[in-house]
């Protein structure tokens, strides 16, 4: 047999016999529901939570077996408004089309609401607090005369209905864990409806520890951060999750962030002076609990203003050392500018070596040159806090060869008999050639 035809959707739901436009019922438990459909198919009966009329997880309730043109099947609701839709496969298994929606109500009380003022903390609608008495707890039970109310399980009061309201005063201590409670509600009859929903009350009295692991966001963790922005710097750390923080310079408040789910937070300055700074935070947790002030105590230096221009360069031929003044601490490059355009440009001019300026000011930087002409060496300095200054005046430097040692000697006519020559008194023919020897010997001792 091949059967290619959808079949129809179910039609005629009911629940307990009734066709209603909206059935209102005090218990979901065991609704008796009956509709039409194909002799043989399969149908499923479902809660079309998000209304798309298809089986999503967690909305089937229940399946059963067409007999003839008719199906009945029990189902249980919890307390609220249902939109039940049922979808039939037939044998060939082939699935139909969602039904049209049965509209049930299983009226139990809710709108559990904690009172503004009561509900500390950041929000006024998370039912989280601080306060353990005098919590004011109202709610909504349509067509009912009285309420019960449960904490935990525990019956707490027997509460009259007016106009569909009911409200009540609780004291509660403080809590790890959330109080439940749940509430059913009797109508004139006697009859009782299903537990509602669990309303979850936080009951938070403890204060938060103080913030940690204070830092400047993209910084190496120092005990004092130097830096030179003015807007824009990022102040991190570690707290409690959801809690607020507020940054301190003092008792003066910077800024206030958010701590995630994670435990960590951090905070973006829009601006921030020139000069030493020293913070400190505290938290304030959801339930309105504020913390102590951090031990830790963030040093932040901030200086935007350039150090002036190395200056008094000067070369030192023995030792080829180029020294000058700069800034204690600065980091001094020395470079020849080849452009000539004051600044140090790493693809085209020649970087020959580099120093920290001590703490008297002096610098000094030892080159290797070649023999020759060297004009526009200058320095540029950095802070320590990354700013930059201007290129010092320029050097010139000559690299000469090496001298040669002259070595002077004298000569002293030796005592007789010890003379090279010994000249009679009375001169002779050759006196001229002999003196003109001895000259010439003293110009080769002397040079």
């Amino acid at each position: 047999s091949v059967d290619t035809d959808t079949p129809v959707a179910p039609s005629g739901l009911q629940v307990n016999g009734s066709l209603a436009a909206t059935n209102v019922v005090l218990s979901g438990a065991g609704l008796a529901i009956t509709g039409n459909g194909s002799d043989g198919a399969t149908v499923a009966i479902f809660n079309d939570v998000n209304k798309n009329s298809k089986i999503d997880a967690d909305e089937l309730l229940t399946t059963t077996k067409i007999e003839g043109a008719t199906w009945a099947a029990s189902i249980d609701l919890f307390g609220g408004t249902h939109a039940i839709k049922a979808i039939q496969t037939n044998v060939a298994g082939t699935v139909s089309k969602a039904s049209t929606a049965l509209p049930i109500v299983v009226q139990t009380p809710g709108g559990f609401d904690l009172a503004a003022d009561d509900d500390t903390g950041l929000s006024k609608t998370d039912n989280i607090t601080n306060k353990g008495s005098a919590l004011t707890i109202s709610g909504t039970a349509a067509g009912a005369a009285k309420v019960s109310l449960f904490i935990d399980g525990t019956a707490f009061a027997m509460l009259s209905v007016s106009k569909g309201l009911w409200k009540t005063d609780l004291a509660l201590s403080h809590s790890d864990v959330p109080y439940a409670i749940t509430a059913t509600q009797t109508d004139a009859a006697g009859n009782s409806s299903e537990p509602s929903i669990p309303f979850l009350l936080v009951v938070d009295k403890a204060a938060p520890a103080a913030p940690t692991d204070m830092a400047v966001a993209d910084m190496e963790p120092s005990d004092r951060y130097i830096t030179n922005k003015t807007a824009g710097l990022v102040i991190s750390g570690s707290g409690e999750p959801g809690a607020s923080i507020a940054l301190l310079e003092g008792k003066a408040s910077l800024g206030t962030a958010s701590v995630g789910s994670g435990g960590k937070w951090q905070l973006t300055l829009a601006k921030i002076s020139n000069g030493q700074h020293a913070l400190t935070a505290k938290q304030t947790d959801v339930a309105g609990n504020i913390g102590p002030v951090s031990s830790q105590v963030l040093l932040v230096s901030v200086d935007s203003v350039a150090p002036a221009a190395p200056s008094n360069l000067k070369f030192n031929n023995n030792s080829h050392v180029v020294s000058g003044k700069g800034e204690k601490g600065a980091t001094l490059a020395l470079f020849r500018d080849i452009d000539n355009n004051g600044k140090l440009d790493p693809a085209s001019d020649v970087i020959l070596g580099s120093s920290v300026v001590k703490a008297n000011g002096n610098w000094g930087v030892a080159v290797d040159l070649a023999i020759g002409k060297y004009n526009n060496i200058k320095a540029i300095q950095t802070d320590s806090a990354g700013n930059v200054s201007k290129a010092s005046s320029a050097l010139n430097i000559t690299i000469a060869a090496a001298g040669l040692t002259r070595v002077v000697q004298s000569y002293i006519h030796p005592s007789p008999p010890d003379a090279l020559f010994h000249f009679s008194p009375s001169p002779f023919v050759g006196e001229g050639r002999v003196r003109g020897a001895i000259d010439e010997r003293m110009t080769l001792l002397t040079g």
